[in-house]
Parts: structure tokens; C-alpha cells; sequence
């Protein structure tokens, strides 16, 4: 008999190669109660996940999945309805290819129908089932019962069939067993491979994300650059920008400069036409001054004359009159020519007399004769001071009568 991993690793009957859910989990058929099946799923899963053994890894996987399909399936009620008429048809099924071996001969001893009950319960049928099937099975056959007696040539060979009706049952227990785990492999290698897909579809996706993620990393690198360029173009232009305004601050001090130095120059101008006004004002003062001096000089002069007569009157006003356009000629140049045509007016009788005698050379006829006249009168006077003085001051006024 080939191995039962069953029998070994969850302690079920030996006989038992393909159990069914019930088996499996250790529950009668006729238990109903949720939570006693959920009890009995823990404590078979607790023993199966405590194997160790690498050489039933594969197996210990299959009982897992086997009886996580026996809890879901026994606790609906519905789906339990299901499974127990397909499991009926099924084993039903199987004991009729038992029964078709025993009944070759066309009898069914009362040993070989024993042995028909004890692999209908191992199929997992009870009782009932299996008499109901063993009828069938005779009638469509037309064989019947017959009671061998043990030792007879009968019984042996009785005995022979059953124990080759009980191989072809292990046989075909095992095939389905095969089938089974064959179909889970399936399932599993199915798993794993709509799992290979599914990861295969996310690497797919995840490749596309990474070139979708390339092409934005691009896009974003060449909009960057492309920021760059205009955030150097914006600093030339802010670069240009400064340097206009710097060359307008230039420009600007520049014009400030010369604006200031225009004010400066025109206090300056200012300052100095104050200055020239002033120095003429000083010499208006020092002109009045020496005219008053000389008027003074004048008076004393005319006493003097006074007191020689009546007839040197005349002659000494000119006289005076002559000294102050003298000296205002000399003290303000600009007086010059206004002195000479008072010199003309004063000697205009005097040489009226005169004729073809040019009006502009009367004054020069006035300082001829003056001068010999101020020399007499320093030899009288005795004085040294007066005659340098009226020479001067002729000078000065034949200076203006020229510039005129």
C-alpha cells in the first residue's frame, strides 16, 4: 500500500487515502454548529502548522488550503448542501466500481458485502447509502447474494475478489488524491502565475511611471534651463537698466556739479560786483572828501584874492572852478569829460573873443594857462605841496579830454 499522509500526519484511519472535508476536519456529518467546526479548523491548522519536516512542505501547504476549503464550505449552509450531493454522486461512484469486481461472478457473499460497507464508510457514506447503492449494483447486474462459508473454496476466493476490489478502491482513491493535489498544484502554479502577471504588469507600470517620470524630469530640466536663460536675460536687463540709472546718476551729479558751481560762480560775480561797489563808493567818499578839501582850499585862496580887489574875482572863480574839475577829473575818470566842458564853459568869454579857436581845445588853452599860474602862485605862496598836485591833476584831465 502506498504511503497515507493523512494517517501520518493527522493521525486519520489508514484506510482513509482520500478523506472528505468531514474527515478532515474530525466532524460528524450531521454537526451543524459554526463555531464547533471553527474549533475543530484551529486546532487541526495549529497541528499542521507545527510540522516541520521539509520533506512534507509541499503537503503541509496543500492541508492548509484543504482545510481553510473545509471550514468555508462546512459553514455555509447552502454551499454544504452543495458539497454534500456532489460528494454522494462521486463516492457513489467509486463504490460502484468496487461492486463491479465483486460481482463478476454474479453472487455478492456476505463477506464481500461487509467489505462493501466498510469502504462505503471509509468513502464517507453511511450505511444507508452504501445498501442503497449495493442494490442498484445487483439488480443491474443480476447477480445475488450468497452466504460462503469460511473456509470453503467460495470463501477464498471471495476473499481474493474483495481484496482486489479493495485495491482497485485505494487505487482509485489515490488517483483522486493524485488529482487532487495535482489540481491544487494547478491552482497554486496558476496563483503564482497570475501573481508573476500581476507583478509583471506592475514592473510594466512602474517602467512606464519611470519614463513618464524621465520625460517630466526632462520637460522640467529644459524648463529650468529655459527659466535660466530668462533669469539671465532679466539680469542683463536689470544689469543694463543699472547702469543707465548709474549713468543718469552721473549725469545728474555732473549737472548738480555744474549747477553748483554756476551758484558759485554767480555769488562770486555777486560778491565781486559787491566788492567794485563797494571800491567806488570808497572812492565817491574819497573824492567827496578831497573836494571838500579842495573847495576849502579854494575859499582861502578866494579870501586872498578878496583882499587884492575886485578885479582878480573873476579870474579866481575859474581858478577854482578849474581846481575842483581837476581834481574830480582826477578822482573819478570817468568825470573827465564832464570836467572838460565845464572848463569850456568857464573860459568860453574869455576866448569867445577868439575866433577859428576849436571848443575842443579850450581846455587845453585853460591848463596852458593855468600852469603858469599855479607856478606863480607856488613862487609867491611858497608853498612846494600845491604845484606837483595841480600838475597831476591837469594831467589827469588832458588824460579824459583825450579819451574823449
Amino acid at each position: 500500500m502506498a504511503e497515507n499522509r493523512f494517517h501520518e500526519l493527522l493521525g486519520l484511519p489508514e484506510e482513509v487515502s482520500d478523506p472528505d472535508y468531514y474527515q478532515l476536519l474530525g466532524v460528524d456529518r450531521t454537526q451543524a454548529d459554526p463555531d464547533a467546526i471553527e474549533a475543530r479548523f484551529k486546532e487541526q491548522m495549529t497541528h499542521v502548522q507545527h510540522i516541520e519536516n521539509p520533506r512534507h512542505k509541499e503537503f503541509v501547504e496543500f492541508l492548509k488550503g484543504e482545510l481553510k476549503r473545509a471550514r468555508s464550505i462546512l459553514t455555509d449552509e447552502e454551499r454544504r448542501g452543495e458539497y454534500d450531493k456532489e460528494l454522494a454522486e462521486e463516492r457513489g461512484e467509486e463504490l460502484r466500481k468496487i461492486l463491479s469486481h465483486m460481482l463478476v461472478d454474479g453472487t455478492l457473499s456476505s463477506i464481500a458485502e461487509i467489505s462493501v460497507l466498510r469502504e462505503g464508510r471509509n468513502l464517507g457514506l453511511d450505511d444507508r447509502f452504501t445498501n442503497q447503492v449495493v442494490n442498484e449494483e445487483l439488480k443491474k447486474a443480476g447477480a445475488r447474494r450468497v452466504n460462503v462459508a469460511a473456509g470453503s473454496n467460495g470463501h477464498q476466493t471471495q476473499v481474493l475478489m474483495n481484496r482486489k476490489a479493495q485495491e482497485v478502491a485505494h487505487q482509485m482513491q489515490e488517483a483522486r488524491m493524485a488529482a487532487r493535489i495535482a489540481d491544487t498544484r494547478a491552482k497554486i502554479a496558476e496563483t503564482h502565475q497570475k501573481k508573476a502577471e500581476d507583478q509583471v504588469v506592475v514592473v510594466m507600470q512602474k517602467a512606464r511611471q519611470a519614463e513618464l517620470q524621465k520625460k517630466q524630469a526632462v520637460e522640467q530640466a529644459q524648463a529650468t534651463r529655459e527659466r535660466a536663460r530668462q533669469a539671465e536675460i532679466h539680469k542683463m536687463r536689470a544689469e543694463q537698466k543699472v547702469e543707465a540709472v548709474t549713468k543718469k546718476a552721473r549725469e545728474a551729479e555732473t549737472l548738480a556739479r555744474k549747477a553748483i558751481t554756476r551758484e558759485h560762480l554767480a555769488a562770486a560775480r555777486q560778491k565781486m560786483s559787491e566788492q567794485e561797489r563797494k571800491q567806488l563808493e570808497a572812492g565817491m567818499k574819497e573824492a567827496e572828501t578831497r573836494f571838500q578839501a579842495y573847495v576849502e582850499a579854494s575859499n582861502e585862496e578866494l579870501e586872498s584874492v578878496r583882499a587884492k580887489g575886485l578885479a582878480g574875482r573873476r579870474l579866481t572863480m575859474c581858478y577854482s572852478l578849474l581846481c575842483v574839475s581837476l581834481v574830480a577829473g582826477a578822482a573819478l575818470p570817468k568825470f573827465a569829460s564832464g570836467a572838460a566842458s565845464s572848463i569850456t564853459r568857464l573860459l568860453e568869454p574869455y576866448v569867445s573873443k577868439v575866433g577859428g579857436i576849436p571848443h575842443a581845445a579850450v581846455p587845453l588853452i585853460a591848463i596852458a594857462i593855468l600852469l603858469p599860474t599855479l607856478h606863480w602862485l607856488a613862487g609867491k605862496r611858497s608853498t612846494g605841496f600845491f604845484a606837483p598836485l595841480l600838475a597831476i591833476l591837469a594831467l589827469g584831465v588832458a588824460a579824459g579830454v583825450l579819451r574823449g
